[in-house]
C-alpha cells in the first residue's frame, strides 16, 4: 500500500534527502498533479545542497501525460541551489517506475 504523499518545509542548505550528505536518498511519489495532496514536493527554505540519490515510482495507477510537469523540490526565493543527485545532470530527466496500489 502506498504512503500519502509528502509536503514538508526543509531548513536552510541541508543536503535534499534523508540523513544528509551523500548517502541521502529523496524518494518522490506521482499519483496525480496536485502538489503535496498527490504528489510529493518539499519545499526549502534558504538555499539547497543536493547530493545522493533521486528515486521516484508511480502510484495509485496514475499514469502522467506528456507535457505534465512537477515540481519536486521548491526554492523559497533565489537562494541557491548547490549540485546534483547521482546520475542527474543539472537540467536533465528521468523515469518513475510503476509502484502498486
Amino acid at each position: 500500500m502506498s504512503g500519502p504523499p509528502l509536503s514538508s518545509t526543509v531548513a536552510a542548505r541541508p543536503a535534499a534527502g534523508t540523513g544528509g550528505g551523500g548517502n541521502a536518498k529523496l524518494a518522490i511519489q506521482l499519483g496525480g498533479t496536485t502538489a503535496g495532496t498527490e504528489y510529493d514536493q518539499v519545499s526549502v527554505t534558504g538555499g539547497i545542497t543536493l547530493a545522493g540519490e533521486l528515486s521516484g515510482s508511480l502510484i495509485d495507477n496514475f499514469a502522467p501525460a506528456l507535457n505534465d510537469l512537477f515540481f519536486m523540490m521548491l526554492n523559497d526565493s533565489n537562494d541557491t541551489v548547490i549540485g546534483t543527485y547521482a546520475g542527474l545532470a543539472e537540467g536533465s530527466s528521468g523515469r518513475f517506475r510503476q509502484h502498486g496500489i
